[in-house]
C-alpha cells in the first residue's frame, strides 16, 4: 500500500493521519516547495528589518492604545509564533501586554470558538492581552467613503486606537487572486462595506496575479484611511510552520511576497487524473471554509474523475455572511439583491440578473460523481443533505467507492493535494 501522511484538525487537537492507497494506483503527491522553518532567532532578526516603516521604539513613541489586527481562524497564519516577540518589543518601548488589544479580523465569517481563538493567538498571549473578535454588524464607526463610493464602516476599536498593527499571510483567494497585505482591512469592516467591495468588483480567480486590480486598489485605499500601514506578513509551510517573515508598509513589499507564495505553492493541475484527493487542511475547521478554500482542485479535474475531500470540520458547518453554503438564512437573497442594486445601479443589476436567467454567465463544469467527504476523527455533526456531497466514515469506504466509480479499473492515476487551500495551478 502507498501511505501518505497528512495533517488535519487545524487549531483544535491538530495532528496527523495516514491515507492508505492501493499499490497499483499511480500516485502523485503535490507537496509545496517551501524553505526550512524559521528559528526563534531568525524571527527576532526579521523583526529588526522593517520595510518603509520606523523600528519599534519610534513606532511606539507617544502611543497608549495599541491594537493588533490578526487574520482569523480560517487562515493558517501561525500568529502565536510571532506575537510573543512583537509584544516583547512593545513592552521594551513602554507598552505592556496588558494594554494591548488584539482584534481577530473575521469579516463576515461566523464567530469561532473561544478555544480556536486562544490556540491561534497562544494561551499566554490570550491571558495577558485583551482579545476581541470582530462583528460586522455591531460596534462600527463610519469613516466616509472610498473614492469609488464604497462606505467605510470600521470596527470601533480600530477607530479608537492610536497604534495599529496587522498580522496576516498571503494565500490564494477567489475574489482577490491572492489575499494578504491590505486585504486584512476587509476583516474589520462592516457588512455594508464588505458587500460593496465584493459586489463592486469582478472576482479575479483563484491564485491569479492581483496587484493593481480594482478590488485590491480599493482595499489599499481603505487600509490607508483606517491607518493600517504596518503589517507583519508570515508565510508558512504545509505544517503551518513559519518559513518567512517580512513587515512594514504592505504597499512596498506585497508584490514580492505574492511572488514568493506563487513560487512555493504552485502545483500541477489535476489534468487527466482519475482520482483527485484534496486535503482541506489548514482551512478545515468548518465545512463552509473547507469547501470555499479547499475544494478548488475538485472543481478543476476532468468530468469523469472521482473526487475526495478530507476535512475534519471540528466546528461543524460554519458560516459565511455573504456566501452561505447551506440553509440560506431568511431574507438573505433579498438583502443580497439590495446590496447588489446599491453597488451596481439599476441598469447593471438588471443585466446581471438577465445573464443568470438566460444562462449566459460562466458555465459550470458538469462532473459525473459527487464529492466524497472524509472526516478523520469525526467532529461536530454535519447536515447530511448537502448537495453534491457524500459522507464516508471510514477511509476504506472511500477507496471502494472510488473503485466502483472508475469501473473497477486497477491502475488509476491519483493526485493528492496535501494543503489545498494554500495551493493553486
Amino acid at each position: 500500500m502507498h501511505e501518505v501522511r497528512l495533517r488535519t484538525n487545524t487549531w483544535i487537537d491538530e495532528g496527523t493521519f495516514t491515507l492508505a492507497l492501493p499499490d497499483e494506483w499511480q500516485l502523485s503527491v503535490q507537496w509545496p516547495r517551501t524553505p526550512p522553518p524559521l528559528s526563534e532567532r531568525e524571527i527576532e532578526e526579521a523583526l529588526d528589518r522593517p520595510i518603509g516603516r520606523p523600528p519599534f521604539p519610534e513606532l511606539c513613541r507617544g502611543k497608549h492604545n495599541p491594537l493588533i489586527i490578526i487574520d482569523d481562524v480560517n487562515r493558517p497564519t501561525p500568529v502565536s509564533r510571532v506575537l510573543p516577540p512583537i509584544l516583547r518589543r512593545l513592552q521594551t518601548a513602554g507598552i505592556p501586554p496588558e494594554k494591548v488589544h488584539i482584534l481577530m479580523a473575521s469579516g463576515s465569517h461566523g464567530a469561532p470558538s473561544t478555544q480556536a481563538v486562544r490556540n491561534k493567538v497562544g494561551e499566554e498571549t490570550a491571558d495577558r492581552c485583551t482579545v476581541l473578535v470582530h462583528d460586522a454588524e455591531r460596534n462600527l464607526t463610519p469613516l466616509g467613503r472610498t473614492s469609488r463610493g464604497t462606505p467605510i464602516l470600521v470596527n470601533s476599536a480600530v477607530a479608537a486606537s492610536d497604534l495599529l498593527l496587522g498580522i496576516g499571510g498571503i494565500y490564494p483567494n477567489q475574489t482577490a487572486g491572492f489575499g494578504g497585505g491590505c486585504k486584512l482591512a476587509l476583516g474589520v469592516l462592516g457588512m455594508r462595506s464588505i458587500a460593496g467591495l465584493h459586489y463592486g468588483h469582478c472576482s479575479l480567480g483563484w491564485g491569479t496575479a492581483s496587484e493593481g486590480a480594482g478590488f485590491r486598489s480599493e482595499l489599499d485605499e481603505i487600509a490607508r484611511r483606517i491607518r493600517l500601514d504596518t503589517i507583519f506578513n508570515v508565510h508558512c509551510d504545509a505544517k503551518r510552520q513559519p518559513v518567512r517573515l517580512v513587515w512594514g508598509d504592505p504597499l512596498l513589499y506585497y508584490h514580492d511576497e505574492v511572488a514568493f507564495a506563487r513560487r512555493c505553492f504552485q502545483a500541477c493541475a489535476p489534468a487527466d487524473a482519475d482520482v483527485v484527493i484534496s486535503n482541506t487542511y489548514p482551512t478545515d475547521l468548518t465545512l463552509t471554509f473547507a469547501r470555499k478554500k479547499g475544494f478548488h482542485p475538485l472543481r478543476c479535474c476532468k468530468p469523469s474523475a472521482s473526487r475526495v475531500a478530507i476535512a475534519s470540520c471540528t466546528e461543524g458547518l460554519g458560516l459565511h455572511g455573504l456566501f452561505p453554503v447551506h440553509r440560506v438564512p431568511r431574507f438573505h437573497l433579498l438583502r443580497t439583491a439590495y446590496w447588489k442594486l446599491a453597488v451596481k445601479g439599476p441598469r447593471q443589476f438588471t443585466r446581471s440578473v438577465l445573464s443568470r436567467v438566460t444562462g449566459k454567465h460562466s458555465p459550470v463544469q458538469n462532473h459525473h460523481h459527487p464529492i466524497w467527504l472524509y472526516r478523520p476523527g469525526g467532529g461536530t455533526p454535519l447536515p447530511l443533505d448537502l448537495a453534491g456531497l457524500r459522507f464516508a466514515d471510514e477511509w476504506s469506504q472511500v477507496v471502494e467507492s472510488v473503485r466502483a466509480e472508475q469501473g473497477g479499473k486497477q491502475r488509476l492515476r491519483v493526485i493528492v493535494y496535501p494543503c489545498a487551500p494554500m495551493q493553486f495551478f
